[in-house]
């Protein structure tokens, strides 16, 4: 079953809402490495809520409302895609 996806709006309102630390990463794969990282470590990220944003559109757009959320211990996580390289051979 999917994750249902939300927008910049519905996040903001989330985050608005929760006392949760929470980890904004662009999308579920992501949150699939963090966890795989979580089981070679000695502490454990099971008190983190980490939330997919569907994207990296989102995630910035997020970024630029946390203003909106200033006492909330949020953590933005975005990856740099492969497709952001350029060849240079």
């Amino acid at each position: 079953m999917s994750l249902p996806q939300y927008n910049v709006n519905e996040i903001v309102t989330i985050l608005k809402g929760t006392n949760i630390p929470t980890v904004l990463v662009e999308g579920k794969d992501d949150i699939s490495v963090l966890r795989l990282i979580e089981k070679r470590v000695t502490y454990s990220l099971k008190e983190i809520s980490f939330f997919p944003c569907g994207g990296k559109e989102t995630l910035f757009n997020v970024y630029k409302r946390k203003n909106e959320f200033p006492l909330k211990k949020v953590v933005f996580l975005a990856d740099r895609d492969m497709n952001l390289f350029e060849d240079r051979t």
